[in-house]
């Protein structure tokens, strides 16, 4: 926000300078000035919210289900939307919607990602406290951390 401010209080002193003036010079001031706000303006709100994806609206999850290992392991968010990101505490590597039967549940990648293994399709089976992949693509099983689905 300050960028913008600063960028726009020098932008109005440079338009206001080539008025004064008629100095070409001034203008292209102004010019550069605005352009290089709006850029870095824009640059900046960008690498926040991919550097603070907390600050973004938040959808109401409704299951949290992780495997922790030594490089990342996997963790698994779905929400009451039907959707679902699955990757590790670092970032989102594919998302989707799930589907739930009974005690299975099924989750499909609808965009160009893929789950493990180059597929884009898994199920898993509902226990107490664990989603059991029921064929192997890597994932084996995931304990669950929060249960609010119905």
């Amino acid at each position: 926000m300050l960028v913008a401010i600063v960028g726009g209080s020098l932008t109005v002193v440079y338009l206001f300078s080539y008025l004064r003036k008629k100095e070409k010079v001034k203008l292209r001031n102004a010019a550069l000035t605005f352009i290089a706000s709006v850029v870095l303006f824009f640059t900046l709100v960008t690498v926040a919210a991919n550097q603070y994806p907390d600050a973004l609206p938040k959808k109401e999850v409704v299951l949290i289900a992780a495997r922790e290992a030594s490089l990342g392991g996997i963790l698994l968010r779905l929400y009451a939307d039907s959707t679902f990101e699955l990757g590790n505490n670092r970032r989102v590597t594919s998302t989707g919607v799930y589907n739930l039967n009974v005690d299975t549940l099924v989750i499909t990648t609808t965009d160009n990602s893929k789950l493990l293994k180059d597929i884009s399709q898994t199920s898993f089976i509902i226990e107490e406290e664990n989603l059991v992949e029921v064929n192997n693509t890597g994932i084996k099983f995931l304990e669950i951390h929060e249960n609010r689905l119905k």
